[in-house]
């Protein structure tokens, strides 16, 4: 009795370690072939998406469709050299209908194109352009990867709606598997007049402060805060300011009609409850 019991155990941990080692090399077959892509440049980004969860804030939605950009490049820099498949999928915080991409589904599938071409940059007066890759090499030039865009959008059903929270969330499928996930939140207001509203949102990688401008003609906005607690990390404003440290503390911005403008800010003060408090602001007068 003892030796069939022995035996069984043997097999059942002969199977355990058999399945469990085809397992672990697949784990670590894919993990090895995530790594080498992404080492190399294999970028899949987005603009309003991330790695990790992205806010963005609308508070002047009209019920219109809402854009967001995917991308084979980080930065606009040379493009991955692979076509990346992905599914996206749409949900909300309500009871409402999610569309994309002009369809009745709230899941699209999509294949961002690789675009490749040879460069010259010998200055030989050649013209590459009709060159394939290894020719290309061949000849001493350089083979590019273009980055390219797909542009994506959603809908919603906008019978009686108001305030919403939608989750976009895409998955490349090939050549390598990567989530990229971003939260729209989108209010709507018929009897909304002109004014300038501030937002503050906080966020897991950094927080973000949104400026909406409901008025018929653009507008002008000074804000300042205290650099020591908030790092500011953009450039897409009028002018600015700096403290002694040289750490941006107040922007003059110009702020669309009808439009909504985030900016990036990153806590110093860990011990600090940050807000909308933090920031002064007031209307200015544009100068063309």
């Amino acid at each position: 009795m003892k030796k069939k019991i022995i035996i069984f155990l043997v097999l059942v941990g002969g199977i355990f370690l058999v399945t469990g080692g085809f397992s672990l090399a697949k784990y670590a077959s894919n993990s090895v072939w995530n790594y080498y892509l992404e080492s190399h440049d294999f970028a899949f980004s987005s603009d309003k998406l991330g790695d990790k969860l992205v806010r963005n804030v609308d508070n002047l939605w009209t019920g219109e469709s809402v854009y967001f950009t995917l991308m084979n490049s980080s930065n606009n820099s040379e493009g991955t050299e692979f076509d990346i498949h992905y599914t996206a999928t749409c949900t909300t915080d309500k009871e409402v209908a999610c569309y994309l991409n002009g369809t009745t589904s709230n899941v699209y599938n999509g294949i961002l194109s690789t675009d490749s071409y040879c460069v010259n940059h010998m200055d030989d007066g050649v013209d590459v352009s009709g060159l394939d890759r290894i020719t290309c090499q061949t000849k001493g030039y350089e083979w590019q990867t273009a980055p390219t865009k797909a542009n994506l959008y959603f809908d919603l059903d906008t019978t009686n709606l108001t305030d919403v929270v939608v989750t976009i969330s895409v998955t490349s499928t090939e050549p390598y598997k990567k989530t990229l996930v971003g939260e729209f939140a989108l209010h709507k207001d018929e009897n909304q007049v002109g004014e300038i509203l501030l937002d503050y949102k906080t966020n897991i990688v950094h927080d973000t402060l949104v400026i909406s401008n409901s008025y018929d003609e653009d507008k002008c906005v000074s804000i300042n805060w205290d650099a020591s607690n908030l790092r500011m990390d953009s450039s897409n404003f009028l002018s600015s300011t700096s403290n002694s440290e040289g750490y941006i503390n107040q922007i003059l911005l110009r702020v669309k009609s009808k439009s909504t403008m985030s900016y990036p800010f990153y806590r110093i003060n860990t011990d600090h409850q940050y807000g909308i408090s933090d920031f002064n602001w007031n209307e200015v007068e544009c100068f063309n």
